[in-house]
């Protein structure tokens, strides 16, 4: 199969001259690409809760003075299939944060780390019921400015500007790929960060089983990020910046961090609602923490694309692939096209139904 690679670098060259955030520790790198004229609109509410980090040796460890690091996101992720390659998409991100050690908790809300991007197909079977490869760019920003917060308040994040590189491969497992019961997730990339910040490898690894088309799915994965180092920063600290208590969920030197996901839920043609579990099992210089939330998916639109119409009476000629012929249903606006006195017989068209004029 050739792939043409004018729209691929075009999408390369609009992202590579910018630069974002991305939250490395309650995000999962993720494919956004949706169907053609499909809108995705998911709201999600997570919680995420910390009160130790891994150590460069990959050591758990308390730091001090912090006694507990808790985070609630408030999200909505819109996306839309412009066309059956090109997939724009924009998240808005609402976070709380509070912090306590043993004499002060402190806490703040506000505009956490937004995100926007575009998502390319290279690969896409029809409706999306078998072996999809895709190109994303990916941009997040802070929507806070750590510099004007107070001295006692916690950061909304890091405040840095990155850009995400990514590609993603979804692989139908059995011997059905238009029904397919399990499919198994890719995803690899890599994000350029501002202020110093390491550059890293994000990944992601999954496997989602649906045992019926409509009903209950489950969904087990593996992401993180892999740092490649590139902090100039001499010395990596022991312990994370003084404004989130020595979490290191803000001023991470070189940050390595793997977890471990599950989810469960329901599913249709339309929608998708569930619940995950995620928890840091594995890391250098990051924290540790579990997060648990639910997400809606919604596609609007998608039922009828993944299920196109078969009636000739109500698709348009080319929609069916050939004109319709023989007696499908006579309207009462036929007209007519013919007479023969020998044989007493009149001739007329079979008029107008819906969007389609027989003849």
């Amino acid at each position: 199969m050739m792939i043409k690679t004018k729209p691929i670098l075009l999408l390369l060259i609009f992202f590579v001259h910018l630069s974002a955030q991305a939250d490395f520790y309650t995000h999962r790198l993720e494919n956004y690409s949706v169907t053609e004229k499909t809108w995705r609109l998911s709201p999600s509410l997570n919680y995420y809760d910390t009160d130790s980090n891994f150590d460069n040796s990959s050591t758990q460890f308390n730091p001090s003075p912090l006694q507990k690091y808790n985070r609630i996101n408030t999200e909505i992720l819109i996306a839309y299939g412009i066309s059956d390659k090109f997939t724009p998409f924009a998240r808005l991100n609402w976070s709380y944060v509070k912090m306590r050690d043993l004499s002060t908790q402190t806490s703040t809300f506000g505009f956490g780390d937004q995100t926007f991007g575009l998502n390319y197909a290279l690969i896409r079977e029809p409706n999306k019921k078998g072996v999809e490869w895709t190109l994303q760019a990916q941009v997040d920003f802070p929507g806070y400015n750590n510099l004007s917060a107070g001295a006692n308040t916690p950061p909304l994040g890091d405040g840095s500007r990155d850009i995400t590189l990514a590609t993603f491969l979804d692989w139908p497992l059995g011997n059905n790929p238009n029904n397919p019961i399990t499919i198994a997730h890719f995803g690899v990339g890599i994000t350029d960060r501002s202020k110093d910040f390491s550059s890293a490898i994000p990944w992601h690894v999954g496997i989602e089983i649906n045992p019926a088309p409509t009903g209950i799915f489950f969904g087990a994965s593996t992401f993180g990020v892999v740092s490649l180092q590139t902090d100039p920063r001499s010395t990596v600290k022991t312990a994370g910046g003084s404004l989130a208590m020595g979490s290191f969920v803000y001023d991470a030197r070189n940050p390595t961090l793997a977890h471990l996901r599950l989810d469960l839920g329901h599913h249709a043609a339309s929608y998708e609602l569930g619940a995950h579990l995620t928890g840091g099992i594995l890391g250098t210089n990051a924290p540790k923490g579990i997060t648990t939330g639910v997400y809606f998916n919604f596609y609007f639109n998608r039922s009828k694309n993944a299920e196109p119409s078969t009636d000739p009476t109500k698709i348009d000629p080319n929609e069916y692939e050939y004109s319709n012929r023989g007696a499908i249903e006579y309207g009462y606006d036929c007209k007519v096209t013919g007479l023969n006195d020998q044989l007493n017989m009149v001739r007329i068209n079979k008029g107008r139904l819906g969007r389609v004029t027989n003849s």
